[in-house]
C-alpha cells in the first residue's frame, strides 16, 4: 500500500507503519504516531516491543520517542497466507509448534499481547520462524494468557486458519485441547507440556 508514494505496511486507530531507510541505507519498519491517536505516546509500546525482542519474540527496536518507533523490518508474510504458501506437513506443523512456544514464552516474561486472538495479522513469518506483531494493546499488569489466545483462536475456532491448521496436526478432540489449557492455567509448564503432547508437537 503506497499513501502519498511512502510504502506503508500497516495501519491502525492510532498509527500507521511504513518502511524507511536510515542513513547507513538499513531498512526499517517505521512506526508513527497518528496525529489524531488517543495515545499520547509510543513509549509503552517501545518498551513492550524492547522486553519482547530480547528473547526474539518480536521485532527489535533501533530507537523511538514519543511519535515514532524505528524497529527491524521482518520481511516476510503474515500468517494469514500461510494456507497459500505451498508449505510440506513438517513445515506446517514446525511453524505451528513456534508459534506456541513464543506465546509461551510471552507468557513467562508476563506480556499480555491483547490481539492474539486474532493471530493472523499479528504474526509474521521470516520464512519458518514467526514474530509477533503490533504491542499496541500489550501490558504487564493483566494476567497474560497468549497460549490461550492462539489455541483458542487456531485451533477451537471455526474459522479458515483454524481448518488448516487442524489439517496438519495429530486429531484430538475441542475437549482434550480445553483440559489442556485448563491445566495450562494452574500449572503452566505441564499444561504446554500436555497441549504439546496431544498436538503431536513434542519432537519438534
Amino acid at each position: 500500500m503506497l499513501i502519498e508514494g511512502v510504502p506503508v505496511l500497516g495501519k491502525g486507530f492510532s498509527s500507521i507503519v511504513a518502511a524507511a531507510v536510515d542513513l547507513n541505507g538499513r531498512i526499517m519498519a517505521l512506526k508513527i504516531r497518528r496525529l489524531d491517536s488517543r495515545r499520547d505516546s509510543l513509549d509503552k509500546e517501545a518498551y513492550m516491543l524492547i522486553k519482547a525482542s530480547k528473547h526474539r519474540l518480536a521485532p527489535r527496536v533501533y530507537w523511538w520517542n514519543n511519535d515514532f518507533i524505528a524497529m527491524e523490518y521482518i520481511q516476510g508474510p503474515l500468517l494469514e497466507s500461510a494456507p497459500s504458501l505451498g508449505l510440506t506437513d513438517h513445515e506446517v506443523a514446525l511453524i505451528f509448534s513456534r508459534i506456541l512456544g513464543k506465546a509461551y514464552v510471552l507468557d513467562a516474561i508476563g506480556i499480555d499481547h491483547g490481539e492474539l486472538s486474532r493471530p493472523h495479522r499479528h504474526v509474521i513469518l521470516a520464512g519458518l520462524e514467526p514474530f509477533f506483531l503490533d504491542f499496541e494493546s500489550a501490558s504487564e499488569t493483566r494476567r497474560s494468557h497468549n497460549l490461550s489466545s492462539i489455541v483458542s483462536a487456531l485451533l477451537l475456532s471455526n474459522t479458515r486458519m483454524s481448518a488448516f491448521f487442524k489439517r496438519f496436526l495429530r486429531p484430538v478432540s475441542r475437549e482434550m485441547i480445553i483440559e489442556a489449557l485448563r491445566e495450562y492455567k494452574v500449572h503452566r509448564v505441564k499444561g504446554y507440556r500436555l497441549l504439546l503432547e496431544r498436538l503431536g508437537l513434542l519432537s519438534l
